[in-house]
């Protein structure tokens, strides 16, 4: 569990710091383009505050394992600085945390090895799904120009066949 949320607190703090470039992103950008990227922060915003609902819930927190408040502690790191829900549910998992488990979120106290480790496999793992989302949608792309290719064949041997010889 310490391992655990110590990952997650890492994990979110470079999510925050990617919403912080995000921040800075649209600030600097001109046109049409600062308000879709505003849209699309504010969207990743509100999915991160449903993410985050459960945790206010005594009914929750009675079924909560560590693999489902390790992601909760990461959203909620990484949103703090810039929503007010996040921040409340930060507190809300330190709590808890605190009282249901006796781990302090802000000295974990977890071995440094065996954090840089959990880091580097949920890194890496991120890494394999982006790959296999890459792979998937080669080959679905694939699929479909194989199937159109296949369609235009059979229309020409149809259109061949139905030729006066």
């Amino acid at each position: 569990m310490r391992t655990g949320l110590m990952v997650a607190a890492r994990i979110g703090e470079q999510l925050a710091r990617m919403h912080e470039q995000e921040q800075r992103t649209i600030a600097a950008a001109e046109g049409q383009r600062p308000r879709e990227l505003q849209e699309r922060f504010d969207a990743q915003r509100a999915a991160a505050r449903a993410h985050l609902a459960p945790v206010s819930r005594e009914d929750w927190w009675d079924k909560a394992t560590p693999a489902m408040i390790e992601p909760a502690y990461e959203t909620a790191t990484a949103w703090k600085a810039y929503d007010p829900e996040a921040a409340h549910a930060s507190e809300k998992i330190s709590d808890q945390v605190q009282s249901r488990y006796g781990i302090d979120v802000d000295d974990i106290g977890a071995d440094e090895a065996s954090v840089s480790e959990a880091l580097a496999r949920a890194q890496q793992a991120r890494i394999e799904a982006e790959t296999e989302r890459t792979k998937a949608s080669a080959a679905s792309t694939d699929k479909v120009v194989a199937g159109a290719a296949v369609s235009a064949a059979n229309r020409q041997d149809q259109a061949d066949r139905s030729e006066p010889a």
